[in-house]
Parts: C-alpha cells; structure tokens; sequence
C-alpha cells in the first residue's frame, strides 16, 4: 500500500500563504487579544497552517518540498 504524499510546490505554497494570510485575519478579528498584543494575521493564521502539516506529516504521510526556485 502507498503512502500518501504531499508535494509541497511554488502554486502549492502561494495558495498556501494566502489561505493562511485570509485565516490569520479571520482569527484576529474574532480573538480580540490577539489584535491587543498585536499578533500578525500572518502569524496567526501561519501557525494554524503549519500545525495541519505537522498532522498530516505525522500520520505517517510523506511530505516533500520543491527547491526548484533556489
């Protein structure tokens, strides 16, 4: 049986960042403390993106990044 895999590419990553910009901004304006202590939209909504891979690398998927624009 195969192991799903996840590649993370440039389209993949820009539609990534912009899910996790629109997240971020949705969450500071719901949790007010969040925008007191001025916590960015990208933090926020960034941090909610990376723990969804870590979940989803930690059951056992196979998630592989793109260096093709380095």
């Amino acid at each position: 049986m195969d192991t799903p895999s996840l590649l993370i590419n440039t389209p993949t990553t820009l539609a990534l960042a912009i899910i996790a910009l629109w997240l971020g901004y949705q969450i500071n304006r719901r949790v007010v403390w969040l925008e007191r202590y001025n916590i960015p939209a990208a933090v926020s909504g960034g941090l909610l993106i990376s723990s969804l891979i870590a979940q989803y690398s930690a059951r056992r998927c196979h998630c592989s990044g793109s260096a093709m624009l380095r």
